[in-house]
């Protein structure tokens, strides 16, 4: 019996001088007693550790990305309507050819340049987007924006392969 009380005694006075420190650790410089102090929880210790941000900073970013994006399509969409313009006059003409062997190597050509033509517009339209992006990152750290915030958007206005 005497033997359980020494046991309880001491451990009862370890987890007191461990356990403090241990959340200190835990929590950066950050002391328990600190919080009991000041009447703050945990969510509020990490609510005041969070950045601060300058809105029209990152409102003027936002608006910077998304002219970028929406111009990346807009060149995206022009590509493409000048090489639909020009597989049609491709296939119109290679089928006035009369020679069998002739026409069918013009209307392959005409798919191929397509196929061509589809692919650059489809890479520049992706490097495009991803300059947006990553040019947005900078501006947002330049704001004061924490990297995590606003992340869940990036590449989600819609794939073109």
């Amino acid at each position: 019996m005497k033997k359980t009380i020494i046991i309880s005694i001491f451990s009862l006075l370890f987890l007191g001088l461990v356990a403090p420190v241990a959340e200190a650790s835990f929590w950066g410089n950050l002391k328990p007693w600190t919080t009991i102090e000041k009447g703050l929880n945990q969510n509020q210790i990490r609510s005041q550790a969070q950045f601060k941000y300058d809105p029209a900073c990152i409102q003027n970013a936002i608006i910077k990305r998304e002219s970028l994006l929406i111009g990346a399509l807009d060149k995206f969409n022009a590509a493409i309507k000048a090489a639909m313009t020009t597989r049609l006059e491709a296939q119109k003409n290679a089928w006035a050819i009369t020679d069998q062997k002739q026409r069918r190597e013009a209307i392959k050509k005409a798919w191929a340049d397509w196929k061509t033509a589809w692919k650059k517009a489809a890479a520049d339209l992706k490097t495009d987007r991803k300059n947006a992006w990553n040019q947005f990152q900078i501006e947002k750290r330049a704001c004061g924006v924490d990297a995590s915030e606003d992340s869940a958007g990036i590449g989600s206005e819609g794939k073109i392969e």
